[in-house]
């Protein structure tokens, strides 16, 4: 009864209001330049925004009327009821109007506006804050209060980030996703419950984390770095020491291990980025190769013109790469090295190349005589304390190891008789004993091929 009485009361007020004023709005003479005429017929007075008599075929025209309490304003274009409206808020949030809008035809045309008693459905608009073109179904529109929003998007993820919604302050529910028959993704849906206001769809974009584990049984890593990390961050480690291996889900990581220093510079610890991968990690740190043992090598220049300016005697790491070069040039001449128990590769003119093995080592460098011709052969003399240098000085040890060339007649002195043994057939002429010296001559033929020569006292029987 109360609404009953209301509604007389505002109908009686706006036809007394009309009785004084025209039913329509109507629009004088004058050039329409190919528009359209659009006549108004406002007989309750509700247009609050004077509209334009004539328009062009397509434009969107918006109609503004006021609200009425325990009513419905209806607006008809053509005599077709329009539903493309919503009620606005002024600046403080108070509902101040209604707007309604619809698109000109290809001819004159007459809007009407009335009040219908009852409460029709109310509308309310549902705007759309997507930057990143997400959303793929046509979401932004009217909706009535109670009436379920659904947002649609063919991915839950963008860019490394997770995908969510908000609405307003409403609670927006991730629904799963929508396959077709043949199990293929058509879209993932969200929904939220349309209230009595207009609401503003906004895509939020959350930034994907995922966890890393350490797993560092001799505990090299000084600070605690087990936590939740976004996709792709730099996570800095630091190291107790710097002879160290690092895997990051079973996959050996290449070092560049820096030095962090105090301010005494002695070694804080060392320091190492990580970037975090796609996925729920684990990094292994486990300590480094042992450290390579060290050998020492012993070099000799036997060669007459003393060509290497640099002793490479010292101690080098077992899989050391050692490079020897030669600096001098003599004709009708070749420099060789020789080393116990290696291989010496030449990669160059007067240079070689050896890794150091896991021993020491004893390299020797002889020159050859080129214009004797090119069958040299090396001899190995052990047990060379029982000899004697051939020349002047016959009371000091003797050095025979050498080239010599094939066929070529070797001497050796000692003040003992000698049995001389070779690893392979040598020719062994007689000796010959120098009474007013006091030593014995031995001499053999250089056979076709390196030797090993072992040399022991004849026993007195």
């Amino acid at each position: 009864m109360k609404k009953l009485i209301s509604l007389t009361i505002l109908l009686l007020s706006l036809f007394l209001m009309a009785s004084c004023q025209n039913e329509s709005i109507s629009c004088g003479p004058g050039e329409n330049d190919g528009k359209y005429k659009l006549t108004v017929e406002d007989e309750y007075h509700m247009l609050i925004e004077e509209l334009s008599c004539y328009y062009d075929e397509g434009d969107t025209v918006i109609v503004k009327t006021g609200l009425v309490m325990d009513a419905n304003v209806v607006v008809e274009l053509n005599g077709a009821r329009s539903q493309n409206h919503f009620i606005a808020k002024d600046e403080n949030g108070r509902y101040s109007h209604t707007e309604w809008e619809f698109v000109m035809p290809a001819k004159d045309s007459i809007l009407e506006i009335t009040i219908s008693s009852g409460m029709d459905a109310i509308y309310y608009r549902v705007g759309l804050s997507d930057p990143n073109n997400l959303v793929v179904n046509d979401l932004a529109g009217m909706y009535t209060p109670g009436e379920t929003v659904k947002i649609k998007t063919q991915t839950s993820k963008f860019e490394n980030s997770n995908i969510s919604f908000t609405a307003n302050n409403l609670y927006v529910k991730y629904e799963g996703e929508t396959k077709n028959e043949n199990g293929e993704l058509l879209y993932h849906e969200w929904s939220f419950v349309m209230p009595h206001e207009d609401v503003i769809v906004s895509a939020v974009l959350s930034p994907i984390e995922y966890y890393l584990n350490v797993q560092d049984e001799r505990d090299l890593l000084q600070n605690n770095i087990i936590g939740y990390y976004k996709i792709g961050a730099e996570i800095e480690i630091h190291l107790n020491t710097g002879n160290v291996l690092l895997f990051l889900n079973e996959f050996p990581l290449d070092l560049s291990l820096e030095e962090v220093l105090d301010e005494n510079n002695q070694v804080l610890y060392y320091k190492q980025a990580i970037k975090m991968p796609d996925r729920q990690s684990t990094l292994r740190v486990e300590p480094g190769e042992p450290l390579p043992s060290l050998h020492n090598l012993v070099f000799i220049d036997e060669t007459p013109y003393k060509m290497f300016e640099t002793d490479y005697s010292g101690e080098y790491a077992a899989g050391e790469k050692i490079t020897i070069t030669s600096n001098s040039d003599v004709l009708d001449a070749e420099v060789i090295l020789k080393a116990n128990g290696i291989k010496i590769e030449e990669i160059g003119y007067d240079q070689w190349q050896f890794i150091m093995p896991h021993k020491d080592v004893t390299i020797k460098a002889y020159l050859i005589n080129t214009s004797w011709g090119d069958n040299w052969h090396y001899l190995n003399v052990e047990d060379k304390e029982l000899l004697l240098v051939a020349g002047v000085f016959y009371d000091r040890l003797g050095v025979v190891d050498g080239y010599y060339q094939e066929e070529e007649t070797i001497t050796l002195y000692s003040r003992a008789l000698l049995i001389l043994e070779a690893d392979c057939e040598i020719n062994v002429l007689d000796y010959l004993y120098i009474e007013s010296r006091g030593i014995y001559e031995y001499k053999f033929i250089m056979p076709e091929q390196d030797i090993t020569l072992k040399i022991s006292q004849l026993k007195n029987e």
